[in-house]
Protein backbone atom coordinates (compact mmCIF):
# COMPACT_ATOMS: atom_id res chain seq x y z
CA UNK A 1 0.00 0.00 0.00
CA UNK A 2 1.19 3.57 -0.99
CA UNK A 3 0.58 6.16 1.66
CA UNK A 4 -1.00 9.46 0.21
CA UNK A 5 1.60 12.10 -0.26
CA UNK A 6 0.58 15.82 1.71
CA UNK A 7 2.85 18.57 1.48
CA UNK A 8 4.18 19.80 4.19
CA UNK A 9 3.01 23.39 3.95
CA UNK A 10 -1.14 21.84 4.17
CA UNK A 11 -1.13 22.63 7.51
CA UNK A 12 0.86 25.85 7.34
CA UNK A 13 -1.94 26.63 4.50
CA UNK A 14 -4.75 26.19 6.44
CA UNK A 15 -3.20 28.52 9.52
CA UNK A 16 -2.27 31.30 7.16
CA UNK A 17 -6.20 31.05 5.68
CA UNK A 18 -7.20 31.20 9.33
CA UNK A 19 -5.38 33.88 10.43
CA UNK A 20 -6.78 36.35 7.37
CA UNK A 21 -9.85 35.22 8.42
CA UNK A 22 -9.29 36.18 12.27
CA UNK A 23 -8.39 39.36 11.27
CA UNK A 24 -11.09 40.32 8.39
CA UNK A 25 -13.64 38.93 11.40
CA UNK A 26 -12.38 41.34 13.78
CA UNK A 27 -13.05 44.62 11.18
CA UNK A 28 -16.03 42.38 10.23
CA UNK A 29 -17.97 40.59 13.22
CA UNK A 30 -21.37 40.46 12.09
CA UNK A 31 -20.44 39.03 8.55
CA UNK A 32 -22.22 35.71 7.88
CA UNK A 33 -20.16 34.63 4.96
CA UNK A 34 -17.20 35.13 7.09
CA UNK A 35 -18.45 32.88 9.69
CA UNK A 36 -19.21 30.34 6.91
CA UNK A 37 -16.02 30.62 5.46
CA UNK A 38 -14.12 29.53 9.20
CA UNK A 39 -15.96 27.26 9.65
CA UNK A 40 -15.62 25.54 6.36
CA UNK A 41 -11.74 25.39 6.87
CA UNK A 42 -12.60 24.27 10.20
CA UNK A 43 -14.50 21.41 9.22
CA UNK A 44 -11.80 20.43 6.68
CA UNK A 45 -9.62 19.86 9.62
CA UNK A 46 -11.88 18.19 11.37
CA UNK A 47 -12.25 21.03 13.91
CA UNK A 48 -15.96 19.82 14.30
CA UNK A 49 -16.91 21.48 17.73
CA UNK A 50 -15.25 24.99 16.09
CA UNK A 51 -17.21 24.60 12.71
CA UNK A 52 -20.35 23.66 14.39
CA UNK A 53 -19.99 26.91 16.54
CA UNK A 54 -18.94 28.94 13.80
CA UNK A 55 -22.03 27.44 11.21
CA UNK A 56 -24.63 28.69 13.93
CA UNK A 57 -22.69 32.46 13.72
CA UNK A 58 -23.14 32.39 10.10
CA UNK A 59 -26.66 31.18 9.92
CA UNK A 60 -27.18 33.69 12.35
CA UNK A 61 -25.82 36.77 10.99
CA UNK A 62 -27.06 35.75 7.34
CA UNK A 63 -30.20 33.72 8.25
CA UNK A 64 -31.16 31.03 5.14
CA UNK A 65 -28.32 32.30 2.78
CA UNK A 66 -25.74 30.01 3.26
CA UNK A 67 -26.17 26.04 3.37
CA UNK A 68 -25.54 26.10 7.08
CA UNK A 69 -27.95 23.00 7.65
CA UNK A 70 -26.47 20.81 5.22
CA UNK A 71 -22.84 21.20 6.74
CA UNK A 72 -24.46 20.69 10.04
CA UNK A 73 -25.76 17.08 9.21
CA UNK A 74 -22.21 16.24 7.75
CA UNK A 75 -20.50 17.58 11.45
CA UNK A 76 -23.34 15.69 13.23
CA UNK A 77 -22.27 12.70 10.74
CA UNK A 78 -18.64 13.26 11.33
CA UNK A 79 -19.20 12.45 14.82
CA UNK A 80 -21.01 9.48 14.42
CA UNK A 81 -24.25 10.76 15.42
CA UNK A 82 -25.67 8.93 12.41
CA UNK A 83 -29.33 8.72 13.02
CA UNK A 84 -29.58 12.24 14.28
CA UNK A 85 -27.84 13.74 11.24
CA UNK A 86 -30.91 11.60 9.62
CA UNK A 87 -33.64 12.91 11.48
CA UNK A 88 -32.86 15.98 10.29
CA UNK A 89 -34.79 17.95 7.74
CA UNK A 90 -35.32 15.88 4.22
CA UNK A 91 -32.37 16.67 1.96
CA UNK A 92 -34.33 18.69 -0.29
CA UNK A 93 -35.39 21.41 2.37
CA UNK A 94 -31.64 21.45 2.45
CA UNK A 95 -29.88 22.84 0.04
CA UNK A 96 -26.08 21.40 -0.64
CA UNK A 97 -23.14 23.90 -1.46
CA UNK A 98 -22.74 24.56 -5.43
CA UNK A 99 -19.93 22.64 -5.84
CA UNK A 100 -18.50 25.31 -8.84
CA UNK A 101 -19.30 28.78 -6.53
CA UNK A 102 -17.74 26.39 -3.53
CA UNK A 103 -14.54 26.05 -5.85
CA UNK A 104 -14.47 29.97 -6.77
CA UNK A 105 -15.46 31.03 -3.51
CA UNK A 106 -12.64 28.84 -1.97
CA UNK A 107 -10.09 29.97 -5.09
CA UNK A 108 -11.38 33.85 -3.61
CA UNK A 109 -10.80 33.09 -0.40
CA UNK A 110 -7.12 32.10 -1.12
CA UNK A 111 -6.29 34.51 -3.58
CA UNK A 112 -8.20 37.77 -1.43
CA UNK A 113 -7.41 36.46 2.15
Amino acid sequence: MIAPIIPASAHGTHSALMSRLDERLAEQPLSGDLWYRRAVLEFEHEDWAAAALDFEKAERYAPGELPVLWWQGRILDKQGNSQEAKSAPPSRQIPRPNRIWFMKWRRRSRATG
